[in-house]
């Protein structure tokens, strides 16, 4: 049986769009919309879904009705401090590095990078006082201005998990002038730029917790799209040195891929595998609107239908094929089930596609499996009591071993999600506003003016 995780950042936001949490800022949605279509493909393509029981104590009933169709995971605190440790001993080294106006640091410049996001700090004068602001470099198109506000959104929402956020330590980050001098006066950097600091340590450490957590249970992983772009990297950088094991997945995150390149993914690398499907969320929106029934509740009842029912059982053939062996009748075996697959997903995508103004919009579910976590290099807990006394409730038999997950390619997606039109608004219409919620645009900087001096502005 294929078995998946996913995080509370995810279930958060399908929270935020049935209009359970308030939104505030509305450049939340799109985000929130791929995290729902994550939590859809996850009900559909996989046999059971768990997540982290791990919610505040005053929100964790109201999570349980919510998602009860999902499987909890109670962690006690003994198992839960090995995992915080783990973490923390994984992230004490990561810390955002920025010099002269831009990220510098092996960790969060490839995110950016992976993201487009050409983050710039600059000084820029408040009540006669040179603040340090945050912007983007970029032109002041609409199309741009909106994709890249609703990626800084994602950031600042990393703030609003309601997980205990004392288990991790403030970390201030690096900050160098131009002149090679460090920034350490607080009270002249904006609350923009401390609030979006704290949220990329938030960001990296939850991702770092849910792979290892994942990894140890033997558990396909959903993280939230934002944090899968830092994950990737993540694990890019503690993988075997000279390794290009992740070349081919951060290409299938970076562009839109098309069959052709998901077919030479699969058959060059068995490991990293990308089908097309369709956007789940919009036709089952609009099911929900005209039937009344509940947006999860249509997904569990369409994945009885055969057609999910044969791609999970080949899915899951696939994977155990990855998992014995790599002789040659291995891959040819594997190229025969990954052209069965791809005519599967054909099949839904036929009955499952809407049409927008910009025609049929699809997205790609991109799997990536390392069975033996040589690659990755994530560490084993096993011999933990209370870990192995969880991994025996998951599995009613040994669980394969190494760690696999799925992805989003967070920009194109993005760019589908901003095209829906109607389905948009069919997404969305449950969604609660706090009063005072608006558009909160991210500040653009003209690239060729990011070094100018002027009586209100100066370079880093």
């Amino acid at each position: 049986m294929r078995k998946a995780l996913v995080d509370n950042a995810t279930l958060t936001a399908l929270q935020r769009l049935s209009g359970d949490i308030l939104v505030k800022n509305k450049y939340d949605l799109d985000g929130d919309i791929l995290a729902m279509e994550s939590l859809l493909q996850a009900i559909l393509f996989f046999d059971e879904v768990y997540y982290l029981d791990d919610y505040k104590s005053e929100f964790k009933q109201n999570r349980h009705e919510h998602f009860s169709g999902l499987q909890p995971i109670q962690i006690d605190e003994e198992t839960q401090n090995i995992f915080s440790q783990e973490t923390l001993q994984q992230v004490q080294s990561i810390v955002p590095h920025v010099t002269a106006g831009s990220f510098t640091d092996g960790d969060f410049r490839p995110f950016f990078d992976m993201l487009k996001m050409n983050i710039w700090y600059v000084w820029n004068i408040q009540s006669s006082v040179f603040y340090l602001t945050q912007k983007l470099l970029a032109d002041a198109s609409g199309v741009e201005i909106n994709k890249y506000s609703a990626l800084s959104a994602m950031i600042f929402s990393e703030l609003k998990d309601n997980t205990q956020r004392d288990e991790i330590p403030d970390k201030r980050p690096v900050l160098l002038g131009s002149d090679g001098n460090p920034i350490t006066s607080q009270d002249k950097i904006t609350k923009q730029v401390t609030t979006f600091f704290a949220g990329l340590n938030w960001l990296a450490y939850r991702s770092i917790y849910y792979t290892i957590i994942s990894n140890q249970f033997g558990l396909d992983l959903f993280l939230h799209p934002i944090r899968q772009a830092f994950q990737v990297n993540y694990l890019r950088k503690t993988c075997l040195p000279g390794s290009l094991q992740f070349r081919p997945l951060i290409d299938a995150l970076t562009n839109t891929t098309t069959n052709t390149m998901a077919q030479i993914y699969c058959a060059i690398n068995p490991s990293i595998s990308s089908y097309p499907i369709p956007i789940f969320s919009a036709y089952i929106s609009s099911k929900s609107l005209h039937t009344g029934i509940n947006a999860l509740d249509i997904a569990y009842h369409i994945r009885e239908e055969n057609m999910f029912v044969e791609a999970r059982r080949q899915l899951d053939t696939l994977e155990q094929l990855y998992i014995d062996g790599r002789e040659k009748k291995f891959l040819r075996e594997v190229n025969q089930l990954q052209r069965d697959l791809f005519n599967q997903m054909r099949r839904i995508r036929e009955k499952y596609n809407v049409s927008t103004p910009q025609g049929s919009l699809v997205t790609n579910m991109i799997s990536f499996w390392d069975t033996s976590c040589l690659l990755t290099g994530l560490p084993n807990l096993g011999g933990d009591t209370g870990i192995a006394n969880i991994i025996s409730l998951i599995h009613d038999i040994r669980p394969r071993g190494g760690f696999a997950a799925v992805y989003k390619s967070i920009l194109s997606d993005l760019t589908n999600i901003q095209m829906l039109g109607h389905f948009h608004e069919l997404i969305t219409r449950n969604v609660h506003y706090d009063r005072e919620a608006q558009y909160h645009p991210i500040k653009v900087q003209d690239p060729a003016y990011k070094k100018a001096h002027s009586w209100w502005s100066m370079p880093m």
